[in-house]
């Protein structure tokens, strides 16, 4: 019996393994620039988070919808590095390095024009 291969294994990577890809990984300038989560009206950016994960996967998954979001808004400090790496198990390296770039790029704005 052949075993399907599971997607998301990236999420429970130990951390020599996460502090290796963060040292090999290249990542947008952007990403050294941090994100003021207080400034942010996590709401709108928490159904943009949603709506761009479906259109990714080209369906809806409550799960990885609610891992991207927790990822970003669930703490103070956030970096973007690890969540892209994390989210690459479930979205694909491509992607997910173009979500998290997109995802990051908007935070900055939106924190410079709270509204």
């Amino acid at each position: 019996v052949r075993m399907p291969s599971i997607k998301g294994t990236a999420s429970v990577m130990d951390n020599h393994a996460m502090t290796k890809l963060l040292r090999t990984t290249k990542f947008p300038a952007c990403f050294s620039q941090s994100v003021n989560l207080s400034k942010i009206h996590k709401a709108v950016m928490t159904q943009w988070v949603e709506e761009r994960i479906a259109s990714i996967l080209g369906f809806e998954d409550e799960i990885v919808q609610s891992m991207a979001v927790n990822l970003f808004f669930c703490s103070e400090e956030v970096d973007p590095r690890k969540s892209q790496l994390d989210l690459t198990g479930f979205l694909g390296q491509e992607e997910a390095a173009q979500f998290v770039q997109q995802l990051w790029t908007l935070l900055l704005d939106a924190q410079t024009h709270p509204t």
